[in-house]
């Protein structure tokens, strides 16, 4: 499971889906954490249900997802609707 290197304290970005936006640890949506896996992920909130390791399409300044031809993925549990997340991206 990757974890932050980049220094921000309390980034936990193998995070399982959650409804509860506090588990993001006072990070706004938006957030860019790089990982130990050389991979870039950003803090965001699902539109609507995303499957599991899905490409999404990032809506900004909304910081809101949903399934498409994006260059963000999601991790490895579906995301229901609503749902905050790390995304990963899709390109080291």
């Amino acid at each position: 499971m990757p974890y932050g290197i980049d220094g921000r304290a309390g980034a936990n970005i193998d995070l399982l889906p959650t409804l509860n936006l506090a588990a993001l640890k006072s990070m706004p949506l938006g957030t860019v954490v790089r990982g130990d896996d050389g991979r870039m992920y950003i803090s965001a909130r699902a539109s609507a249900a995303v499957g599991p390791s899905t490409a999404v399409i990032l809506t900004e300044p909304a910081m809101t997802f949903a399934a498409g031809a994006g260059q963000w993925l999601t991790q490895g549990a579906t995301v229901p609707i609503n749902a905050y997340v790390w995304l990963r991206s899709a390109a080291i």
